[in-house]
């Protein structure tokens, strides 16, 4: 669709900054040793900017988030992005990478903050790796002479339900 309700149709997308590289399970050769051989790796962040551009081609408003609510101190991120400087490093050279790819200059790029990075919520408590989030990201965007590599920074607030379990058994009529 181009539009809709007579609005032009605007793209946003959300890069797999995390871990995004993998190897394609149709495309994976082994070794006799069960080693693989084949080491061509699919969606890599140029992989992704790349489809981007296709997919935004002719378009001026192009919207990118840096994406993979990076603060959430979870096991499988250990070694990958542990901590802001990691993060916003990484962010920083993605960022050039979409400044200079020939189908992404009118790209917006938005940058995770953390809505929690302080205590201004009421009964809010920021983990450690939360609470100088904001901070550390505006010191490494310094140091890296990078603000103007983005466009907006983004919030995410979640609320509702905790601890969400989906029934084994529906009712149908509801």
């Amino acid at each position: 669709r181009s539009n809709i309700d007579n609005q032009p149709f605007i793209p946003f997308f959300t890069l797999n900054v995390l871990s995004p590289s993998y190897f394609h399970h149709d495309s994976i050769e082994f070794d006799a040793n069960c080693d693989i051989i084949n080491t061509e790796l699919v969606n890599t962040i140029s992989h992704q900017l790349d489809s981007i551009a296709i997919l935004t081609a002719g378009m001026e408003d192009i919207y990118i988030q840096l994406g993979n609510e990076p603060w959430h101190d979870q096991g499988y991120k250990e070694g990958i992005m542990s901590n802001a400087f990691t993060y916003f490093t990484r962010m920083v050279d993605i960022a050039r990478q979409i400044d200079v790819h020939d189908g992404l200059q009118h790209a917006k790029v938005g940058l995770f903050a953390d809505v929690h990075s302080s205590n201004d919520i009421a009964g809010d408590v920021c983990t450690p790796v939360r609470c100088s989030w904001n901070d550390s990201m505006h010191v490494i965007l310094e140091n890296e002479n990078a603000h103007d590599l983005f466009d907006a920074y983004s919030f995410h607030k979640y609320s509702g339900l905790k601890r969400m379990q989906i029934p084994s058994e529906f009712d149908e009529a509801c």
